[in-house]
């Protein structure tokens, strides 16, 4: 019953005459049963006569339904209506209908109102915006008809269907989807779906750039078409690969429009169905083109860094050699203490720039020792019983609070040490030349602070120095910092405080910790 009831809804209703219509509808709004509904109009033999179904047919159909009169006055609605507007129909009936539509669409319902008295052919459902409250409104389909008994007052029938919801989910698809899309088309690697035959049927904006297509000529394309050396059976391999969930990471080159070849990096994941059947699979392509470039050029600088040093460590180093013999030589035949001095001052110029050799050809190895464990406070505690016999005037003053502070290090770990107590040592001034050294443990790494107490008017040490394009530091602190940040930790530099002789110029070094293996 209840099925034809909804049938009978959609098919009869318009067919039924407004005196019909509202002799029942208005029985059943005020609260009482219709007695009987007159057969007379345009009702055929299979609509139901039985007041009681008409009855149910309105009190339980999903569509809203409404009758607006004269002055555009609501006569009539059923309970849907009441639901959707979250009134009772009392507060409604006799309201006109635009006291109900939103006020961005009156003037159009108002045109539509009046066209459609007057006969004009108009489109059967549209949608308009009702309002709940004053902050809220609902989104609704609308089919209308006008209803006449022949009388010249012809009435609107109108059918409601709340959309709300499921506009709202449209909306929020479609949100979702251009964003995705843009996502997609914005991108900078290309992306392209293979189907589980192996063709491209997508390819976003950035692959057609690099292979210099269009859409249209790309979609289509088999993979083999795209990627060299790459044969049908190798793609059926990998189609097998992915049917069984396998993503894959390799590098490959695609064949570009012109004939070049391209290097990518290839990232490739499945794409499976509701049912996990395999649908094919997605890919990104990487450019690699830049990267190579990039490669090459650092080669190029490598290669080139290589030959400077090599033309410092052998053909300057050699006369240098000479320079040193020469000024020996110089110094054995001459007696007089003015040239004496200036031989002298030669001599150690060519033994730094002989040291600075030195230091240049160890930043080249650097990167070749691997780094193994290493007792950080027993290194530490050699290299400054060995600056304190070289370095004699020097007080030192040490706290070491840790033992066996194991860290990642290398062979280089000791000339880091000495060449950061050197420094300090070569800059202490007057009758009391001090140094202080500082190692703790701190959280997750090793703190070694190294502080000389240098006068106040001498040069005070500035952060640039460990700054990459900054030399002021001079090598050896370039090359204190490059073995740090092998080790994995950080080297910093401050000055001193004015008047405070143990807060001189000050080189912290942070180490991290070697982690504990739980075996």
């Amino acid at each position: 019953m209840c099925r034809y009831i909804a049938w009978s809804l959609d098919r009869r209703l318009n067919n039924v005459s407004c005196e019909q219509l509202w002799d029942a509808k208005a029985r059943y709004c005020s609260g009482g049963l219709v007695q009987r509904l007159p057969v007379s109009g345009s009702l055929d033999n299979n609509f139901p006569t039985n007041s009681d179904a008409v009855e149910c047919l309105l009190k339980y159909t999903v569509e809203g339904i409404a009758i607006i009169g004269t002055e555009e006055r609501i006569e009539y609605v059923n309970e849907q209506v009441c639901k959707i507007l979250a009134r009772s129909p009392a507060e409604i009936l006799g309201q006109t209908l635009f006291s109900f539509i939103h006020p961005d669409d009156r003037d159009l319902i108002e045109k539509r109102y009046t066209d459609r008295l007057e006969g004009e052919t108009l489109p059967a459902s549209y949608e308009i915006r009702v309002l709940r409250d004053r902050d809220t409104c609902r989104y609704l389909q609308v089919h209308t008809s006008v209803l006449t008994n022949g009388e010249k007052s012809p009435k609107i029938l109108a059918q409601v269907l709340d959309v709300t919801e499921e506009r709202m989910i449209s909306s929020t698809l479609s949100n979702c989807e251009t964003k995705y899309s843009t996502l997609v088309e914005t991108m900078n690697e290309g992306l392209g779906i293979i189907d589980d035959h192996g063709c491209l049927v997508y390819a976003n904006a950035a692959l057609c750039k690099i292979l210099s297509y269009t859409k249209s000529e790309l979609v289509g394309k088999q993979v083999g078409d795209i990627m060299h050396d790459h044969s049908f059976d190798e793609v059926s391999a990998t189609i097998s690969k992915r049917m069984i969930g396998k993503s894959g990471r390799y590098k490959a080159f695609l064949i570009h429009k012109s004939g070049n070849l391209i290097p990518t990096q290839v990232s490739a994941s499945p794409l499976f169905g509701e049912t996990s059947e395999y649908k094919g699979s997605f890919a990104l392509y990487t450019d690699m083109r830049s990267h190579e470039r990039l490669k090459r050029d650092l080669q190029t600088a490598r290669d080139r860094a290589l030959l400077y040093i090599d033309l410092i460590g052998h053909d300057i180093r050699n006369h240098l050699q000479e320079i040193l013999l020469s000024t020996e030589l110089l110094k054995y035949k001459t007696e007089e203490s003015s040239s004496l001095g200036l031989l002298e001052s030669i001599t150690q110029s060519v033994s730094k720039t002989a040291h600075i050799i030195t230091e240049t050809k160890t930043i080249e190895a650097l990167d070749e020792l691997p780094l193994r464990e290493r007792c950080l406070d027993a290194v530490l505690n050699e290299t400054i019983q060995a600056a304190i016999m070289l370095y004699d005037p020097v007080t030192f003053r040490m706290s070491i609070q840790v033992s066996e502070a194991q860290v990642l290090a290398d062979d280089f770990l000791e000339l880091l040490l000495s060449d950061l107590l050197s420094h300090a040592c070569e800059h202490c001034e007057g009758e009391h030349r001090k140094v202080w050294v500082s190692l703790a443990q701190e959280e997750n790494h090793y703190e070694l602070i190294i502080k000389d107490n240098r006068s106040q008017t001498s040069e005070p040490i500035k952060k640039g120095q460990f700054d990459a394009v900054s030399h002021l530091g001079g090598i050896r602190l370039q090359l204190a910092r490059f073995i740090v940040e092998k080790y994995g930790g950080t080297i910093d530099v401050s000055d001193r405080m004015d008047n405070e002789e143990k807060n001189g110029p000050t080189i912290k070094v942070l180490l991290p910790q070697m982690p504990e293996i739980n075996t």
